[in-house]
């Protein structure tokens, strides 16, 4: 029951039915909410049959998980104008562990994704059965960052890179792995073993791929020393995709406990209902698992195995590691043009559909809260209730008084800092993030790890594209070389911020990467917060809505941070500020270059409490936060903290209104994991 109810929290955005929908359409036999009374309608039945075509009856002599078998749509091919699209991966992922033992990582801006899936038979000859999976995708991940962009990836190169790269480290155990790459309007792979992918187009599964077995339940695999598969023996392919097909991609503990008629159903759902990739995965991952719990139910493991073993009347799921990756192959050339044709709306229309799990009336209520001076809704007429403003109301404090030009109304430090208490001390922290970027010139760069609890925004310098320089290259840089450092390192380590952030700097400043950058690194040891940052990007840590602590911006001048170069050009590392604070269950901690904090002021920043007592997500959060930055960015009448700023420099200019950047949000929830 606890993953339903993570499946019912993920997807409380589109029916509180959907849960125990999934339940009755997929014969898991239970649900959450108590059956109808006699004579009552069964809303969930119902909500399942208006979503759901009926459940495929599955013989015990049907081959129900061969692929090809469901075919039913032809692949067809691509057209002249499907090929001239510019196409894109946007991927998400859920992973339900078991032992602990696969593996995974997405790319979106090189269109590539891997899984793989440490082969358990090792663990019990003592040997570590994760460290070869994740070797492979540590490796893999660290050759697609290190790939100029836009440089198409064959799947095959990276998997073998990867490979002789893990067996050179002499990790133990095995794997199987599947790797996939979007090069123009052509999905490439390489796979070995029953790590998979099925693409659906339609909600119809148009190519499946085709588990490499040695014999039953024994799937080919890789490792060191011989003792595996060749690498040769990877299946190699590639087919044509267009914009709307959905990939997924994932280890055996998902294809061995969902049919891919079931499949199919979860993603024709999702797509009706608008899912994102997200809430895809955690669908698709979250039935799996309860498959695999169920005793009774027939799986695609248990149906092969009794036509392996004829006579053995084994039935239910088979418990596992479950790696579920769900990518949307979407047409970039129309999204760009229609960024060019469409205002600051369309922004508002993202965080409109973002916020849908709360309530329609939420962008609006922030327009009012935040005085942007629109809305979308109709104003209510003479007498009726203005439900928008009774919202604001209802969940936030009145608004903050305007800012005078004398007022410092985003120093920080406005709140004392508590200290964190022994029983505080002594809870297992954990950092959950997520982040939200806006570009404008495109030059920010950010990273996050959870499991390590490591987060890192960057902000290249804009001046260097005036000079016909690449102003993105050394953020970009700092980033990818900083989360290299922490995919290597071994976990349960704790990060040095000021250490990451001068390994990364000095590589970067040996790749010659040209301009330079700001940069915040942000790490939780324990109960401890820790930080290395230079420039003016920065961060804000909040507790019951208010901001205890807030980093102050390093400034030569007003508008020219500190920042980082190559080695006489800017600004020395030793110079970056370093400091750690105690925290606690429930604090929020907010990232951003200054696109965000030269938009929003302190006081403001802090009303977004309201999506702490609407249940927002991190995710839900940076939406929030960067759309409110992005529709202040473009108000001309609003004053932001930069045309405060700015009047206090220059006080007899009268300039108004925000400042256009790119604006990069990244949230982390800090909870209690024990």
């Amino acid at each position: 029951m606890e993953k339903l109810e993570q499946i019912k929290q993920t997807l409380s955005e589109i029916d509180d039915r959907t849960p125990d929908a999934l339940c009755v359409a997929f014969s898991l036999g239970y649900r959450v909410s108590p059956a109808p009374a006699p004579g009552e309608e069964d809303r969930v039945a119902s909500f399942a049959a208006s979503v759901l075509p009926p459940p495929p009856l599955v013989s015990e002599d049907a081959d129900a998980n061969e692929p090809g078998e469901l075919h039913e749509v032809p692949l067809a091919s691509t057209s002249e104008d499907d090929a001239t699209k510019v196409l894109r991966m946007e991927w998400a992922s859920c992973y339900l562990p078991d032992h602990d033992e696969d593996a995974h990582f997405g790319h979106d801006e090189a269109g590539v994704l891997g899984v793989a899936d440490g082969v358990g038979g090792y663990r019990n000859r003592g040997v570590d059965a994760a460290a070869f999976s994740r070797g492979l995708m540590t490796s893999a991940f660290m050759h697609v960052l290190a790939i100029k962009p836009g440089t198409a990836v064959c799947p095959y190169t990276l998997l073998e890179r990867a490979y002789d790269e893990t067996v050179a480290s002499a990790a133990s155990g095995a794997s199987t792995t599947v790797i996939l790459s979007l090069a123009g309007s052509v999905l490439k792979w390489a796979y070995i073993g029953d790590s998979a992918f099925a693409v659906l187009r339609g909600g119809n599964i148009v190519h499946r791929s085709r588990a490499q077995q040695s014999y039953f339940n024994c799937p080919f695999q890789i490792s060191a020393g011989g003792k595996g598969d060749s690498i040769a023996k990877a299946d190699v392919g590639e087919m044509p995709v267009r914009d709307g097909d959905v990939v997924v991609a994932g280890t055996d503990g998902m294809f061995d406990n969902v049919f891919d008629a079931e499949l199919e159903r979860v993603v024709r759902m999702g797509t009706a209902q608008g899912y994102s990739p997200k809430n895809m995965a955690d669908v698709v991952a979250g039935i799996a698992y309860e498959m695999s719990r169920s005793p009774t139910k027939d799986s695609p493991f248990s149906t092969e195995y009794q036509k392996q073993a004829a006579g053995v009347g084994f039935h239910g799921g088979k418990p596992d590691d479950i790696t579920v990756v769900v990518a949307f192959i979407r047409d970039l050339s129309r999204s760009v043009a229609k960024r060019k044709t469409r205002a600051t709306m369309e922004k508002l229309e993202q965080i409109k559909q973002t916020l849908s799990e709360i309530d329609h009336r939420t962008p609006d209520a922030l327009r009012v809260a935040f005085r942007l001076g629109y809305r979308v809704s109709p104003a209510p007429a003479p007498g009726e209730e203005d439900r928008v403003a009774s919202l604001v109301a209802s969940v936030l404090p009145p608004p903050p008084p305007l800012v005078s030009e004398d007022a410092d109304a985003n120093k920080p430090g406005q709140v004392p800092l508590a200290s964190t208490s022994e029983d505080d001390a002594a809870k297992v922290l954990r950092m959950e993030w997520a982040s939200c970027y806006l570009p404008d010139h495109d030059e920010d760069a950010h990273f996050g790890h959870d499991e390590a609890g490591v987060v890192g925004v960057v902000d290249g310098v804009g001046g260097y594209r005036d000079l016909g320089e690449d102003a993105a290259a050394f953020s970009r840089g700092l980033m990818a070389s900083a989360f290299m450092h922490v995919l290597a390192i071994e976990p349960g380590t704790p990060v040095c911020p000021y250490a990451l952030l001068e390994r990364a700097y000095d590589e970067t400043v040996a790749s010659t990467a040209s301009g330079a950058s700001t940069a915040v690194i942000l790490s939780l040891a324990g109960a401890t917060l820790k930080w290395a940052y230079i420039g003016d990007s920065a961060f804000a840590v909040l507790r019951g809505g208010n901001i205890v602590h807030r980093s102050r911006a390093q400034q030569s001048y007003f508008n020219c941070p500190f920042q980082l170069s190559s080695p006489g050009e800017g600004d020395s590392i030793a110079e970056a500020n370093v400091g750690e604070i105690a925290v606690r269950d429930g604090d929020v901690v907010v990232v951003g270059t200054d696109g965000l904090f030269d938009n929003v002021f302190d006081a403001e920043l802090e009303r977004v409490r309201m999506g702490t007592a609407q249940g927002y997500s991190p995710k839900n959060m940076a939406d929030v936060v960067a759309g409110i930055a992005y529709e202040m960015s473009r108000s001309p009448t609003k004053d932001s903290p930069f045309s405060t700023e700015g009047h206090k420099q220059a006080p007899g200019d009268r300039f108004h209104g925000g400042k256009p950047d790119d604006i990069t949000v990244v949230v982390t929830f800090i909870s209690d994991l024990s």
